[in-house]
């Protein structure tokens, strides 16, 4: 049965969050974002033979999921087409939906920050920053390509600000002569996992070690959490292996 979380379900969907796997660090950073607050986000969690199997979220249209391999898959797929969805993403394919992209996580990471960097670059995190949104929203953009898409900028302002306040997610920031050039974020953040994300560098800054950095101070914050990378079939295999994912 999937049942809206409540007080007496909330223990099954957490422990279900807590997984180390991209779907369900998504799911727990939408929590921690927008649990509290009412109307904004729904969560539920499927429950069979009094175990939690599956938990999914609802923010913005879209729904997420994280399914075990015991999880009612049937059930799940009427549930989302009577709660109606513009996107849906999860961990195994359900209707129209196949996981997109190659997922990767980072197995060694001695292999960061051995490239070297331009040494007048500044590296400017999250925690530190006071600059204006609309240079982040720059670089994107400049970045913009069928294999990186960019949100508007009201939303990109709206969701990166309120979840850097709430500590549900980290970004580095690379600047040369006071330009942000190359930029990483956590795209999902949880206790036990990370999805890395929106890592690009302006054209005529690439091959310079940065946007390799600005992972790398990434993961130094991470902890001893998972990382990961999803990355577009065929696009940038090379670059994340470098890293150290696999």
């Amino acid at each position: 049965m999937i049942s809206l979380i409540n007080d007496e379900l909330r223990s099954s969907f957490l422990k279900l969050c807590s997984a180390a796997q991209p779907m369900s660090c998504r799911i727990a950073c939408l929590y921690d974002s927008y649990g509290s607050y009412e109307g904004l986000a729904d969560f539920w969690v499927q429950i069979i033979d009094g175990r939690p199997a599956a938990a999914l979220a609802k923010y913005s249209g879209n729904i997420t999921f994280y399914a075990l391999p015991d999880a009612d898959t049937g059930e799940i797929e009427d549930f989302i087409n009577t709660a109606g969805y513009m996107h849906i993403e999860g961990n195994i394919p359900l209707l129209s939906y196949c996981p997109a992209g190659i997922v990767m996580r980072l197995e060694n990471r001695d292999m960061l920050n051995k490239k070297t960097v331009c040494k007048d670059a500044e590296f400017i995190m999250s925690e530190n920053y006071c600059g204006n949104y609309k240079d982040i929203y720059s670089l994107m953009n400049e970045c913009r390509n069928e294999d990186f898409a960019v949100p508007e900028y009201g939303d990109l302002l709206l969701e990166l600000s309120h979840r850097v306040r709430h500590k549900t997610a980290y970004f580095c920031m690379a600047e040369l002569c006071g330009r942000a050039v190359s930029f990483a974020m956590t795209v999902s953040l949880s206790s036990t996992s990370a999805v890395i994300g929106a890592v690009c560098t302006l054209p005529e800054y690439r091959n310079m070690g940065l946007g390799s950095a600005c992972i790398g101070k990434l993961a130094g914050i991470l902890g001893d959490r998972e990382v990961f990378v999803i990355r577009a079939e065929g696009k940038n295999e090379d670059f994340y292996q470098v890293q150290g994912f696999v």
